[in-house]
């Protein structure tokens, strides 16, 4: 998880509490800052969450990184930026039906092939923008 905000005094999780902050309904980030004291402003989707914080019914969102990095880039957005360190990490992985077998074997030959080749650095310029 990471937080972001408009161009503000909001620098990471620690600057939170005493904020509104923006989380996806039922998530993780909704359970960890309610724990943590903080106020949020549950919303469907994240898409929802950012539009909360431009609208500044929110002063910062929590969610997972690279969601939160597809989505700022290919938004657009000269106001809100992702600020601060992973707080919370959360591994990703792709499950499959074990009659399946052949396909996973695919889907991980794959994956390798393109860590092996440096393509990974490449498709995430690609998704999150540069520097990402």
């Amino acid at each position: 998880m990471t937080t972001v905000s408009l161009k503000s005094d909001v620098n990471g999780v620690y600057d939170l509490p005493g904020r509104k902050v923006g989380v996806t309904r039922g998530s993780l980030e909704e359970a960890y800052l309610t724990r943590m004291g903080v106020e949020t402003l549950p919303c469907a989707h994240l898409g929802d969450v950012v539009e909360a914080l431009r609208k500044r019914e929110a002063q910062a969102a929590v969610a997972h990184a690279p969601e939160l990095e597809y989505l700022l880039y290919k938004r657009g957005s000269d106001e809100l930026r992702v600020v601060g360190n992973v707080f919370c990490h959360v591994k990703y992985a792709f499950a499959g039906h074990p009659s399946q077998k052949e396909l996973i074997d695919q889907v991980s030959l794959e994956l390798i092939r393109l860590q092996e080749q440096d393509r990974i650095s490449e498709l995430k310029e690609r998704y999150f923008g540069p520097g990402n």
